[in-house]
């Protein structure tokens, strides 16, 4: 939900329980929502889903990246676009300072979301869909995400390392690494 729909109680203990994740070494991820700024639909105002925004969670948004195209943020129209937004409850962890950012902000990353060209599903359901069709959206985004970090973790279990736990601050340490491959790249355009 929205932070704002949120006790501070039930933000303190939410964020509790994943920080204690984090430190048994269990990365979370979350979409960051699929209305642009505006994921507090229910309560009219503009702002960030609360888990996408805790620290202790790597938000993951959405792009659009047609075959043989350039990767775009994802941008359907004014009610359908990757969710993006600064926190009111968080200050910036330590992994975006140096971004001079003041409050946390959403997403970390980003995968397609675009449901013109993200991700092919079978569906059938007792009528109600049948047959493949085309999937997207922040929520298909984010397990693409986590399959990598589950790809990451089995690496690092095989050679003895500690697995990602609080994934966003290594994967903005490895954005903030020089080396002649980059391994992220800004999204500027859509």
């Amino acid at each position: 939900g929205c932070e704002s729909e949120l006790s501070t109680a039930q933000q303190a203990q939410l964020d509790t329980i994943l920080a204690q994740g984090a430190s048994e070494g269990i990365a979370f991820f979350q979409a960051s929502g699929d209305t642009g700024p505006d994921e507090c639909l229910n309560s009219n105002a503009v702002g960030v889903d609360f888990l996408s925004a805790d620290p202790h969670v790597v938000a993951v948004g959405g792009t659009s990246y047609p075959q043989g195209g350039t990767e775009t943020y994802w941008y359907t129209n004014t009610s359908i676009a990757g969710g993006y937004g600064t926190s009111t409850v968080f200050q910036a962890p330590t992994y975006q300072l140096p971004l001079g950012l003041s409050m946390r902000s959403v997403p970390d990353v980003s995968a397609d979301a675009d449901y013109a060209t993200g991700y092919a599903e079978y569906c059938y359901s007792g009528g109600l869909c049948s047959g493949w069709e085309e999937s997207g959206g922040t929520s298909a985004a984010t397990p693409l995400w986590a399959g990598l970090a589950a790809d990451i973790n089995t690496y690092l279990n095989d050679i003895g390392r500690p697995t990602l736990g609080t994934a966003s601050a290594l994967l903005y340490q490895i954005g903030y690494n020089q080396s002649p491959y980059a391994a992220y790249h800004d999204i500027t355009s859509g």
